[in-house]
């Protein structure tokens, strides 16, 4: 049996979780498109920064990949056929109702230049078992599996950065329209250069409430997180944070998300 078929979730079936992420696959943006497995809430950043005669170049190029890599020839000659652990994987991908989605944006000094590092992190949870997927600007999609109860951990490894320190002191209240009149006592010295920003939500496949928006800053001087439902209007208030609460602050919120929809 096949590392990733033990993991399949399918009612009758026995299922071995691991406690830690398994590295299950990884496939690029135009692997994903050739295989008619795009998602309506997961990124494509190169794919969808190419030229539409660049994209059919793209797709030519995956598919010769995936050939390379095991797949076989369908019948009509364009369409491949994939080792059964990949479809397995992308029928737990497609299938899952609920989708944690984290960006992450990670500001570095590099040659004496502020750049960003740009991912993004998707938890497609099904029952106790959650599909991560991590996707860079470079557009490869890595893919791991894990128990549910470890996402905490794993959100935690990829989420926080050095240089970063705790929250202090009480909640920061900003009002941003007034800051975008020039008006306010903002405090701004409290929170510092921000190292790494995380805004983060959960999609829903089919109906849902407005989302629920987590905004994470964890900076030089301090960090702090920030909750809303989107649309609401009013101040911004900033909670102080440890730095070692990010990932349970994260995973929390597809928790929380998912209980407030159960009858």
């Amino acid at each position: 049996m096949t590392a990733v078929e033990t993991l399949a979730v399918r009612p009758g079936h026995e299922r071995r979780v691991p406690a830690e992420p398994m590295l299950l696959a990884r496939l690029t943006d135009e692997e994903l498109v050739l295989l008619g497995s795009e998602h309506p809430a997961v990124v494509l950043p190169h794919y969808e920064e190419l030229s539409e005669a660049a994209q059919a170049v793209a797709v030519r190029t995956a598919h010769r990949s995936l050939l390379a890599h095991g797949a076989e020839p369908g019948a009509d000659g364009r369409s491949v056929l994939v080792p059964q652990e990949v479809s397995d994987l992308l029928d737990v991908r497609h299938g899952a109702e609920w989708v944690l989605v984290v960006r992450r944006c990670h500001n570095l000094e590099r040659d004496g230049a502020t750049v960003s590092e740009v991912t993004t992190t998707y938890a497609h949870a099904v029952d106790d078992f959650a599909l991560l997927e991590q996707v860079g600007d470079d557009g490869v999609h890595e893919f791991h599996g894990l128990e549910r109860r470890g996402l905490a951990g794993a959100l935690q490894h990829r989420l926080t950065a050095s240089g970063v320190r705790e929250g202090r002191g009480g909640p920061v209240r900003l009002d941003l329209e007034a800051v975008a009149h020039g008006h306010g006592d903002v405090a701004m010295d409290r929170l510092g250069p921000i190292v790494v920003q995380i805004d983060a939500t959960v999609w829903r496949r089919g109906p849902q409430a407005a989302p629920v928006l987590l905004g994470v800053m964890l900076g030089a001087e301090g960090s702090w997180a920030t909750r809303a439902a989107f649309g609401e209007r009013g101040p911004v208030v900033l909670e102080p944070i440890g730095v070692g609460d990010v990932g349970g602050l994260v995973a929390g919120l597809l928790t929380t998300v998912v209980r407030s929809h159960r009858p």
